[in-house]
């Protein structure tokens, strides 16, 4: 298919991984990247405390499992989905520490490839989001370079699983009208919502 462009899209830990790869010597041959709420909750977001003792844990107890819901946590308003994940037998419930670990570490190595991406890319995050704090995104969005090539769309009633939120179409939707026109205005607003979000 000559002529479309190739557009690579990661979610949360996706997003990190693209961080990470588009940053590289060796970047992947494509048009563009779609970074969906990406996971930046480096150690310096995690802070002092918690990073320690996650260093202890994965030193003592690597394999020590817990599980994956907590109070408050909620990935998307789409309930629908949410109960056909709770139900799917190919979920995993029990994260390790050593997974979790290896989760912030390639949290951290996003945060410190931020500053060397320069490839054309849309980030969009959502105002509900509670995987991905707003303060970490706001620093990642400050460390990108070349802000004429990088995008940002802000949904305020968005989650963290954009895609999959009630509003997913309008998410998709822009991502559509930026893989075709990477200087065309996103058709939700969310560019101009993001704009507002970041000077408040």
């Amino acid at each position: 298919h000559p002529g479309v462009p190739v557009v690579m899209m990661g979610e949360s830990m996706g997003g990190a991984v693209l961080l990470v790869a588009g940053a590289s010597a060796h970047p992947p041959p494509v048009d563009g990247y779609v970074l969906l709420a990406p996971a930046v909750v480096g150690r310096a977001a995690l802070g002092w405390f918690a990073a320690g003792m996650l260093d202890v844990l994965v030193s003592l107890v690597p394999m020590m499992g817990f599980q994956n819901s907590a109070p408050g946590f909620q990935p998307t308003d789409n309930m629908a989905a949410w109960q056909r994940w709770s139900r799917d037998p190919l979920l995993i419930r029990h994260t390790r520490v050593d997974a979790l670990a290896g989760l912030v570490d390639l949290m951290e190595a996003a945060v410190q490839a931020a500053p060397h991406f320069h490839a054309p890319a849309l980030l969009l995050y959502g105002g509900r989001d509670r995987l991905v704090p707003a303060r970490p995104t706001r620093q990642l969005l400050a460390s990108l370079p070349d802000r004429s090539v990088q995008r940002v769309g802000y949904y305020p009633d968005g989650w963290h699983m954009l895609l999959r939120d009630t509003q997913g179409r309008t998410v998709a939707g822009d991502i559509t009208a930026w893989a075709r026109d990477r200087y065309a205005p996103l058709p939700s607003g969310a560019e101009e919502a993001a704009r507002a979000w970041l000077a408040a």
